[in-house]
């Protein structure tokens, strides 16, 4: 009975972790990428979603839902001790550079920075 008890526990606390991720989301895609589509990229076997704002020379990344759901449900599940491949710049750059070489060769990445787990922003120029 205890066991159950110590699993029903982790499961819900797995929950609140992965829902906590979430909370601010719509405040900055509301403000700064609502109007934009998002285009799919397959990248190195995974698909990414990027919201790109050309004129502004910038844009927004995200790995697509299920494998960001995957990877915060693995971390909740283990109580942060594995730590998500989400939570660094580095594993969305890959993808990015693919994306902005197929704009043009000239367009490099000039800056980035975490919004909210897993979206992160890069500014670049062409």
């Amino acid at each position: 009975m205890r066991k159950s008890i110590n699993l029903k526990a982790l499961a819900v606390l797995s929950a609140v972790y992965v829902a906590s991720g979430c909370t601010g989301e719509t405040e900055f895609y509301t403000k700064d990428y609502s109007t934009v589509l998002a285009q799919e990229m397959r990248h190195n076997g995974r698909v990414w979603r990027i919201f790109d704002k050309p004129k502004e020379g910038r844009l927004m990344i995200t790995p697509s839902f299920s494998a960001a759901a995957g990877a915060g449900i693995a971390t909740g599940l283990t109580l942060g001790l594995i730590q998500s491949p989400n939570d660094k710049a580095a594993t969305f750059k890959p993808a990015v550079d693919a994306y902005l070489s197929q704009k043009s060769e000239s367009c490099r990445v000039i800056f980035s920075k975490l919004l909210i787990k897993p979206y992160y922003e890069f500014l670049y120029s062409c």
